[in-house]
């Protein structure tokens, strides 16, 4: 079926960033929130095992522990999982809300690693006991506004929830990210960029170049495919423009290697 022209392209950009928020909201389908149990704030590191054999009791939302303004300490925190259910296999996720930065431990051994840039971490689809050690400082000064400073009266633990995570979803979302970039990028290099996406004057596209004008084409019809198929119907048209806008043939190989920046250390 032939597609009528958006007239008013310089709209596109907005419709695409509309979108990208309800995609947003639909990342996780479900959440579930899990009891937490902690220890008393300890100075000196333990390991998984040692402590295991810490006291427990139960940690009510909001609540308060470690040094003003945070400082090297640590406190433990235990919760139980859950076995997965039905089609909840390699979606389960756990966010973990509590200033500080947190290494999850399972069966002894390191998990995942979560701080304020990082709030989630896989689970796995079997039952277990999570040993979670907190760390009563935040060594990411890059982080931000991402995370909200440690105050006056120490850390907060806010919550713990289990979560689903739709894959589908968060996929269009990566694919929306690309395009959002790309098109910022060719906007800025024609001069009709905007500062924010909100209300306002967008500058005609009267004089862009092709491929700007093909890139906002397809971007719209990505709109259309969620205005009528949802989540799937853009998954598929953003895969189909994306494999359109093949790099150049001078554009070089990249090969890339991950890298571990540990900010823990910083301060040697």
């Amino acid at each position: 079926m032939s597609r009528r022209l958006n007239p008013l392209p310089q709209l596109v950009a907005d419709r695409l960033a509309r979108i990208h928020s309800h995609v947003e909201q639909l990342i996780w389908s479900r959440r579930e929130g899990l009891g937490v149990e902690g220890s008393e704030v300890t100075e000196q590191a333990l390991s998984a095992e040692q402590a295991a054999s810490l006291d427990y009791t139960p940690v009510a939302a909001g609540e308060v522990f470690g040094p003003p303004q945070g400082g090297w300490a640590h406190r433990w925190f235990r919760l139980q999982l859950p076995a997965a259910g039905e089609e909840e296999s390699g979606r389960r996720f756990l966010r973990w809300s509590s200033q500080g930065e947190t290494t999850v431990f399972i069966d002894g051994e390191p998990w995942a690693g979560i701080d304020g840039g990082h709030p989630t971490c896989p689970l796995p689809d079997e039952a277990a006991t999570l040993y979670l050690d907190t760390g009563t400082w935040q060594t990411g000064i890059w982080l931000g506004l991402h995370q909200e400073p440690i105050g006056a009266y120490g850390l907060r633990f806010d919550f713990a929830e289990l979560r689903i995570r739709d894959g589908e979803a968060w996929e269009l979302l990566w694919d929306i990210d690309a395009l959002r970039q790309l098109s910022d990028l060719l906007l800025q290099d024609d001069g009709v960029a905007i500062e924010d996406v909100g209300h306002g004057y967008r500058p005609e596209h009267a004089e862009v170049s092709p491929l700007l004008r093909q890139l906002m084409r397809g971007i719209d019809q990505c709109c259309d495919a969620w205005v009528e198929g949802g989540v799937g119907g853009m998954r598929r048209a953003t895969q189909a423009l994306l494999s359109e806008l093949p790099a150049e043939s001078w554009q070089p190989a990249a090969a890339l290697i991950g890298h571990a920046h540990i900010d823990v250390v910083w301060l040697w």
